[in-house]
């Protein structure tokens, strides 16, 4: 049977906007929980954004006066704007700070796009004194059938802040809430609250940053200055990273995901190694030598199913690294044997150790 060819989709510019606040405690950041009936990214946390539209283009390429210290992510703020009126009713004051935008502008703008074109062009809202700095960009994994080339832009308010608010009709958001990165990312690893897997690595990063600079401005301008971009570690949850490897799998599907269980600095399990060709094994060796960095040991390998695209070279990946497989009965016997292999059955259990204790999977 003639399959037909899997494509990976080009990724659509968009931009998302970190919001920062100044409390005694430190800076705090604004996200919102999106709506768990949407398709895309339900009950998770994010920041608020979109997609670059044509509305945005437009008033890019009619308007050079505007925002024109900026280079050529002009389009991208504009975008990042016109979201802020959208999502959280906020827009720049022309004094540096922050307002509230009308109800009538507001549901104008929700209505249509092109609402926010004709608000700037009347005066209703401007972009004057607007400031923001890109400080990471992201772009969605090719598995995705709907991709992303993201911009994530910081906006520091200041103190008291501002105070967001629900768009006339419909919303991507049922909450608002203000956190310290640490306070998130801690409440992440306690599975208090879903992320999507960008915004995990973006918070490590402000995490890290601001334990190197002292606070969250200096940390963002530290960002801003070379923005991290590229591959990121990708985390599905605590303890769930994930890399992507291209594999003749079943169309749409381009990639075959390849788990890696356990805490950063202890027991690690690879789950679906399917690498068979030199990218894919190239992709599979930078993982492994992650983990090795990282201060991790390689407990196992395990195979879900004995399918070509989940079962990768077996004698290309033992030179990258060398662990028993774990197994169903009849998966193994498609495999050449071992004597470390493992027969795994419905309700077994193993048990990881890591920096934090052990966890079983």
């Amino acid at each position: 049977m003639d399959m037909p060819e899997s494509k990976i989709t080009t990724p659509h510019p968009s931009a998302s906007v970190i919001l920062s606040r100044e409390r005694a405690g430190g800076h705090e950041i604004l996200l919102g929980h999106r709506v768990s009936e949407l398709p895309a990214f339900p009950d998770v946390w994010a920041f608020p954004g979109g997609g670059i539209s044509r509305v945005d283009r437009a008033a890019a390429e009619s308007h050079p006066e505007w925002l024109s210290e900026r280079g050529g992510d002009r389009v991208s703020i504009f975008a990042l704007l016109r979201e802020m009126v959208e999502e959280l009713g906020v827009a720049p004051d022309g004094a540096g700070g922050f307002c509230e935008v009308s109800a009538e502008v507001r549901e104008l703008i929700c209505g249509d796009k092109s609402g926010w074109l004709e608000s700037m062009e009347s005066g209703e809202l401007t972009a004057d004194g607007f400031h923001c700095e890109m400080i990471t960009e992201r772009i969605t994994p090719p598995q995705a059938p709907a991709r992303f080339h993201n911009l994530f832009y910081h906006v520091p308010t200041g103190d008291p802040g501002v105070t967001p608010s629900f768009p006339p009709g419909r919303s991507e958001f049922d909450e608002f809430r203000w956190w310290r990165p640490s306070d998130l990312i801690a409440s992440w690893e306690g599975n208090e609250l879903r992320l999507p897997p960008p915004i995990v690595t973006l918070a490590r990063d402000l995490v890290e940053a601001i334990e190197r600079e002292g606070d969250l401005q200096s940390a963002c301008d530290a960002l801003a200055a070379d923005p991290p971009s590229g591959p990121h570690r990708f985390e599905y949850g605590p303890g769930v990273e994930c890399i992507l490897i291209r594999t003749a799998t079943l169309p749409p599907a381009t990639h075959t995901n390849c788990y890696i269980l356990g805490e950063r600095g202890g027991e690690r399990v690879i789950v679906d190694p399917a690498s068979r060709d030199e990218d894919g094994l190239e992709e599979l060796a930078l993982k492994v030598q992650e983990i090795h960095d990282d201060g991790s040991s390689i407990t196992a390998t395990i195979f879900t199913h004995r399918h070509p695209d989940h079962v990768g070279d077996l004698g290309r990946i033992s030179e990258i690294y060398q662990a028993p497989i774990w197994a169903s009965q009849e998966t193994l016997a498609s495999i050449t044997p071992c004597d470390t292999d493992r027969v795994l059955s419905e309700g077994n259990s193993f048990i990881l150790e890591g920096p934090s204790g052990g966890v079983r999977w």
